[in-house]
């Protein structure tokens, strides 16, 4: 079963985006660097460097023990040196009021959504794609989890439209709720799955597919999510593919490789309004991350797709200042699901977001 929101979408790349390059190899992690928490691998204990980035103890905002009756989470609290204060007057961006310091408070059906924070950070997916794409500095972090978001809810995002999270976000990313997505993302001339991901490949036993046209080749997991989209090298197709397909597997893994059509290729249906190189980046993507997600969400078991679907359909309220995005929600809609992969663990203070992000169950 597919997750939801993915097809095997027919819409042929146009090759003169993709600008001849002999061969491009995934980038291998540079020696010493922390290593990244696996999708569906537990988070137990405490959070460390090699689990999750964590701003230093002296920018971090602390829990409150209690809630406060008709005050945001964390609106008495205060910011260390790098984090802003709460202001008196209405914070503005690109001319769009947000909030007042003494917070506001929006209801939503799509609390879940502010959970995937931890899942972009975790796995540096901004990082892993600025050179090709500008993931990092061309678009916001709060304009890349609404279009993640609404590209996991797939066809179900329309029964959700009129839901105050959207407006937030669009708020927070400083641009009108009717705006384009992504405008500045950069048009990329190819995909790679980050080698650091390879823990997607769930299966020992998965076979994998290649197909090529004149000037592109894909490669991908049958039946699951892209491995590569990259211009055609001098070599044979197949050969090219075999080659990609090493920096991916281990070399002791008999692993089979056929042949199959171009538009059979699991790519994402993007269908709300973004940018041609956001659609494109989301439509190559997501699906992996929509595949770790449930392998996460699993913890052992049958995957379930709609597993992601509940997870971001998590009702409660968002409190929200010029510093703090607190979700509220209610003790019986925690996830034990969510909480065994960390997936709800407090962010705590994000530079990228400009927010503290935390969440609370009462």
């Amino acid at each position: 079963m597919a997750a939801p929101g993915l097809v095997n979408a027919k819409n042929e790349t146009d090759a003169d985006e993709l600008t001849a390059i002999s061969h491009v190899k995934p980038k291998p992690e540079a020696e010493g660097e922390s290593r990244q928490v696996a999708f569906g691998e537990p988070v137990t204990g405490e959070i460390t460097a090699d689990t999750m980035a964590q701003p230093p103890e002296s920018d971090r905002f602390h829990r409150q023990s209690n809630l406060k009756a008709g005050r945001a989470p964390g609106s008495d609290e205060r910011a260390a040196t790098s984090a802003p204060e709460h202001g008196s007057e209405a914070e503005t961006v690109s001319g769009n009021t947000l909030f007042y310091g003494d917070g506001a408070t929006l209801a939503t059906e799509l609390g879940g959504i502010l959970y995937l924070i931890n899942l972009l950070e975790r796995l540096r997916v901004p990082d892993h794609f600025e050179p090709e794409w500008g993931l990092a500095s061309q678009i916001s972090r709060w304009a890349l989890l609404e279009a993640l978001a609404r590209t996991l809810l797939g066809p179900d995002v329309d029964s959700c439209a009129d839901d105050a999270i959207w407006q937030l976000l669009a708020s927070l990313d400083g641009r009108d709720h009717e705006a384009q997505l992504g405008e500045r993302l950069r048009a990329a001339s190819g995909y790679l799955l980050p080698q650091q991901w390879q823990h997607v490949l769930a299966s020992d036993d998965a076979g994998f597919c290649w197909a090529a046209t004149r000037h592109v080749l894909r490669l991908w997991q049958a039946g699951a999510f892209l491995l590569a989209e990259i211009p055609r090298s001098g070599l044979p197709p197949k050969q090219q593919a075999e080659q990609l397909l090493r920096h991916y597997v281990d070399g002791s893994r008999d692993s089979v490789l056929l042949r199959s059509a171009f538009d059979r290729a699991p790519l994402a249906h993007v269908n709300f309004a973004c940018s041609k190189n956001l659609q494109r980046w989301l439509s190559l993507a997501t699906p992996a991350l929509a595949a770790g997600l449930q392998m996460a969400l699993a913890r052992g078991r049958e995957v379930d797709p709609d597993r992601v679907q509940q997870l971001l359909r998590c009702p409660g309220q968002i409190h929200v200042t010029a510093t703090h995005i607190d979700f509220v929600s209610v003790l019986d809609r925690i996830s034990f699901d969510a909480r065994a992969c960390g997936l709800d663990r407090d962010p705590g203070w994000m530079p990228e977001y400009s927010r503290c992000v935390k969440f609370y169950f009462n």
